[in-house]
């Protein structure tokens, strides 16, 4: 990404000194926040916070901690969440600091930021790949850039109350920023999502959050040296490019929204301060697929705060609305900013947000006006919502049978097998009908070790091919790689219906037997629900064959109530699934799996499955399945 020449670079930075938020120090500022509608409301939030922190010891991250995660690969009880709650700690207590104003937290402040200095390491253990971390290398990793984001801004907030108590806590963040932020930044070209290495085509978020929150904590604090600094900007900006780069040309991202939030997020934050530093020259939002990404959350909305649930996606996404409220006035897109007008009435992504991380709470408070947003109203967003999408650069469809909230939705997706947080998954689709889930994706399950080795991923049900509604041919499933893919064969969106026909055969290795696999889906828009009729047609190599097809449901009810019906029931809605019982079996059963995600509280699970199956004729099997949503009884249409 294009940058000004070194030395006229320097000079902006010289030039425009502003800090990103107005110190603590600066009580008129502080005080006015806090009479703001979102500022009262995450000012009581984060005193209440911080007096629990007033009163708790600090239990710092242990080595029998960072240990756990590689004898167990469990994230979830280990140095991981310990090292998150240290930080926590420090941002609440410096936020309320800010609020307050008194003096009364400094201490805490102090102690939580001098812990976090003493830490041998502020990577994940996940990230490490290493036992133990080695102190003479250090590395930078998700947690240790948005860390190191902290440390700057807390700096920036609370400088000169910190010399107060002694100058050397000073001198120390600032040293634990250069030998593990910038330094290695600037002198190492080994991390893999600093730009594309070989074999690797194209980077993920990882891009967007590292390089956008070093660039973001250089801005910060290295005013004192603005010839390193202009050296630092460059790197990230031309780091950064290749971020963008890894969405598609129409601005899709494979990994989902959620993965688009963390990292367009961190993007934005280094956008703002680059475009105030340089005062313009600097503008990492200059480029041809900026306004397709912007554009990409809205098209993946289902409805609600509820997304496409593709390969490692969670469904439900509640960003923090400052963030949003900001890119969406620089790129002029309306479906950031109604976003961001009906997150900001929710307490929960104004103060906690990805728990109460300092850079989105600060933007929050100092990213949305003043007076507050109106949240927009559902028939305007319904009359901006497109009915049919299609997404190019993920082979994606979603199809509505009309613009409201309560739409038949069928999103249906093509691909190949090694997308960033793959799943093999070529074919799947979901069905969702007045605000169900009926037919659904598992997403990503809960994250460990194993799930991220080559040997292991494709073992657990989430990943591999038997966990999503796509054929297993002849009793064998997709692979993982490039080279397993659709062949998109037409999209078409009309009036009265839309379908995307895929060859699915490419997914599948030569042991399958097929030499065919097509796959048609399609979404009629006739009657007042709409219904959606799968065709899966097989041509086999040798005349004998399998062709079968698991569907998913999680939490509802499913049974086959007759030969040829089964049916799903949710609380507002029913899904009738017709079939040939001459030519298909079905079996609804549930689908035990080790993992609390699938697994309710009082210890029932979640999973339950569809198994419909057909036998090849002349070496040709046809599966065809019509899907009828109703209205549950009791209900309104």
């Amino acid at each position: 990404m294009p940058t000004p020449p070194h030395d006229r670079l320097v000079t902006l930075l010289r030039e425009n000194p502003a800090g990103p938020f107005p110190p603590a120090a600066d009580r008129t500022a502080w005080e006015r926040i806090t009479r703001t509608p979102h500022g009262a409301l995450i000012g009581a939030w984060v005193k209440n916070e911080a007096e629990q922190y007033r009163s708790s010891p600090i239990t710092p991250p242990l080595a029998s901690d960072y240990l756990a995660f590689t004898r167990t690969g469990d994230r979830r009880n280990s140095f991981e969440p310990r090292l998150n709650g240290l930080v926590h700690r420090l941002e609440t207590l410096a936020l309320a600091e800010c609020f307050e104003g008194r003096g009364r937290y400094m201490d805490r402040v102090m102690d939580a930021f001098w812990f976090l200095c003493e830490q041998t390491t502020w990577v994940w253990p996940a990230h490490e790949g290493a036992s133990l971390p080695d102190p003479r290398r250090l590395n930078i990793d998700l947690a240790a850039a948005m860390f190191g984001l902290t440390v700057a801004e807390v700096l920036h907030l609370l400088g000169p109350e910190l010399d107060a108590i002694h100058p050397r806590i000073r001198e120390r963040a600032r040293y634990e920023l250069d030998r593990r932020i910038f330094t290695p930044y600037m002198e190492r070209d080994d991390f893999w999502w600093l730009y594309p290495h070989p074999p690797r085509k194209k980077l993920n978020n990882w891009t967007g959050v590292c390089s956008g929150a070093v660039l973001c904590a250089a801005l910060t604090v290295l005013d004192d040296d603005p010839e390193r600094l202009a050296s630092l900007v460059e790197r990230a900006a031309w780091s950064l490019g290749f971020f963008l780069e890894s969405f598609g040309e129409q601005g899709s991202l494979d990994e989902g929204v959620g993965y688009w939030c963390f990292g367009v997020s961190y993007f934005t934050f280094a956008a703002e301060r680059a475009l105030a530093r340089t005062g313009g020259a600097v503008n990492l939002l200059d480029h041809p697929r900026m306004d397709g990404i912007a554009r990409f959350p809205n098209r993946a909305r289902l409805y609600d705060d509820r997304f496409i649930e593709f390969s490692d996606c969670d469904p439900f996404q509640k960003p923090e609305p400052g963030w949003l409220w900001w890119l969406g006035n620089r790129v002029d897109e309306d479906g950031l900013r109604d976003w961001a007008a009906r997150l900001s009435h929710e307490e929960e992504p104004l103060c906690i947000g990805r728990k109460g991380r300092l850079a989105y709470v600060l933007r929050n408070l100092f990213w949305l006006p003043e007076e507050g947003l109106v949240a927009g109203l559902p028939e305007i967003s319904a009359r901006k919502r497109e009915r049919s999408v299609y997404l190019p650069d993920v082979e994606w469809m979603i199809s509505r049978s009309d613009r409201s909230e309560n739409a038949l939705i069928l999103a249906a997706k093509g691909g190949h097998n090694a997308e960033s947080h793959n799943h093999n998954d070529i074919g799947a689709f979901v069905l969702h009908y007045r605000q169900h889930a009926l037919l659904t994706e598992l997403g990503r399950p809960t994250y460990t070790r194993q799930f991220f080795q080559a040997g292991t991923r494709y073992q657990n049900l989430c990943a591999r091919s038997l966990g999503h509604p796509v054929p297993l041919v002849n009793g064998v499933e997709q692979q993982p790689g490039e080279t397993f893919h659709a062949e998109v064969l037409e999209q078409a969106s009309m009036e009265e219906e839309d379908r995307l026909r895929l060859d699915l055969a490419p997914a599948y290795p030569p042991e399958a037997g097929v030499n065919t696999l097509t796959r048609t889906l399609t979404l009629e828009r006739n009657g007042a629900e709409g219904r959606v009729t799968l065709e899966d047609v097989a041509e086999f190599a040798g005349h004998d064959g399998t062709l079968a097809l698991p569907l998913y449901t999680l939490n509802h009810r499913l049974e086959v109530r007759e030969p040829g019906r089964a049916v799903i029931e949710a609380p507002r809605a029913t899904l009738e699934i017709r079939y040939d019982p001459e030519v298909v079996t079905a079996r609804a059963e549930e689908v035990p799996v080790d993992d609390p995600k699938f697994v309710t509280p009082d210890g029932k699970n979640r999973i339950r499955r569809l198994w419909l199956e057909t036998q090849a004729k002349e070496g040709r099997a046809f599966l065809s399945v019509r899907f009828q949503p109703k209205t549950s009884v009791g209900e309104g249409a």
